[in-house]
């Protein structure tokens, strides 16, 4: 079996940029380390020349689909801690409030569905 060395490719965030435009602050960072310490991220990247960004997920989606959930890019910035580069602050909070519109009808639908098989088993 062939052993391949490990390997590493320097990467920056998709969409955003420090509030201050130059350096992330210290919250910034510690918020962004308390959410990837220990995890699995999925990632999407897109190369541009020798430049590489990534959009970072916590949930992986199916191949070739978008990714379920925010990414950590939008998430920063929702809580302030970076500025959006393509998405307007308005928007996010358009994209936030929809995806809880979208959990509130999940978790319906999920008891929904409970419901129906507990009856059938009677």
């Amino acid at each position: 079996m062939a052993v391949l060395p490990l390997q590493a490719v320097r990467v920056s965030l998709a969409h955003v940029m420090p509030v201050n435009g130059a350096n992330w602050s210290e919250e910034a960072v510690w918020w962004f380390q308390a959410m990837a310490h220990n995890r699995i991220l999925y990632a999407r990247l897109y190369p541009e020349g020798p430049k590489v960004t990534v959009e970072l997920f916590l949930e992986k989606g199916k191949l070739g689909a978008m990714r379920r959930g925010a990414s950590l890019s939008v998430r920063l910035a929702q809580n302030g801690h970076a500025k959006s580069s393509n998405l307007r602050n308005e928007d996010l909070g358009k994209k936030c409030a929809a995806e809880v519109k979208k959990r509130k009808l999940d978790t319906e639908w999920e008891k929904y569905l409970i419901s129906c098989y507990i009856q059938s088993r009677k």
